[in-house]
């Protein structure tokens, strides 16, 4: 007689994200402040920026979590930020500066980060699973050494609602240049 085995896999892949040009805001505070944080970024797409001009929206949307540096790392800040695509992409196309002083434009360098894909909208509890079992996987692979766990990165490639939802988990690899 067979029996069958439960085996907990987990996956993960590495990818590098070349440097370009972002809008950010903070959004400490609950899910309110998120939807402000929300409304911040849309505001400066549609001209709350000293060019008073449109700017497509573009993907991928992220929320960064800064946590303690010592375990259990706790949640220290939120902050979110959206690709500036198109036109705007490298800091010498002249991105408009925002008009809101809690709106920042950010050029991040290169990175790379070890990454977990997830379907329609996550629930917190899912969330919070699969941010474990990526740590785990990355842990278990003997690469945690490597990851920046000041920082984990919840990111959206499309808009909430869409049919064909994509999320990743993101765990930034440190820089050791």
């Amino acid at each position: 007689m067979r029996t069958l085995q439960s085996v907990k896999f987990y996956c993960f892949i590495l990818r590098h994200m070349s440097g370009w040009t972002w809008i950010s805001t903070m959004e400490s505070g609950g899910a309110d402040r998120r939807r402000e944080a929300g409304l911040r970024l849309h505001e400066y797409h549609d001209g709350a920026n000293e060019a008073g001009i449109k700017i497509p929206r573009t993907q991928p949307m992220i929320i960064t979590y800064f946590l303690d540096p010592e375990p259990p790392h706790r949640i220290r800040d939120t902050q979110g930020s959206w690709f500036l695509g198109g036109d705007y992409r490298y800091p010498s196309d002249g991105v408009p500066t925002p008009t809101n002083p809690d709106v920042r434009v950010d050029y991040w360098d290169d990175m790379v980060f070890y990454y977990r894909a997830l379907g329609g909208s996550p629930t917190p509890q899912k969330w919070a699973d699969e941010t474990m079992n990526l740590i785990d996987a990355v842990r278990d692979a003997g690469y945690i050494a490597k990851v920046d766990m000041t920082q984990i990165m919840t990111v959206g490639f499309t808009f909430p609602g869409q049919s064909q939802e994509r999320w990743e988990i993101w765990l930034r690899v440190r820089d050791e240049s």
